[in-house]
């Protein structure tokens, strides 16, 4: 690396990396949202059934859709965060010093895709205790 380029923005602000073709277009197939849909109304049937067993005093079977539909809905989120195209969510890139000496690069990372991978994992872990069960 040069002297006079920003390990972030490169030469005179413009970025360090070209961004590679075939990146930069739409990132979701007609295949992928076809299939989001789908299970949005397979989750969407759900809470209609948490509805209807609710109104005929069914409890396991309103726990069982509730968790259902939101296990679906958690799919769905995290299936179409991941499959977005980044929209510059985070803190942006900046320079750091660094405690060894030097200077690094910080990154910020977006909330989002984590808390819904988290809820994945928890409500994974849900089923398979209570399969084990």
């Amino acid at each position: 690396m040069q002297a006079d380029q920003d390990p972030v923005r490169g030469h005179g602000g413009a970025p360090a990396l070209p961004v590679p073709t075939g990146w930069a277009g739409r990132q979701m197939s007609v295949l992928f949202t076809a299939s989001m849909v789908g299970l949005a109304v397979v989750a969407l049937g759900m809470a209609a059934g948490v509805v209807s067993a609710a109104r005929s005093d069914d409890g396991s079977s309103v726990v069982l859709l509730a968790f259902g539909a939101a296990f679906l809905a958690l799919v769905i989120g995290f299936s179409v965060q991941s499959r977005r195209p980044r929209s510059g969510r985070g803190r942006r890139p900046t320079l750091v010093d660094v405690s060894q000496g030097g200077r690094g690069v910080r990154y910020g990372y977006a909330a989002v895709p984590y808390v819904l991978l988290g809820g994945l994992l928890v409500a994974a872990a849900l089923v398979t205790g209570a399969v084990a069960v």
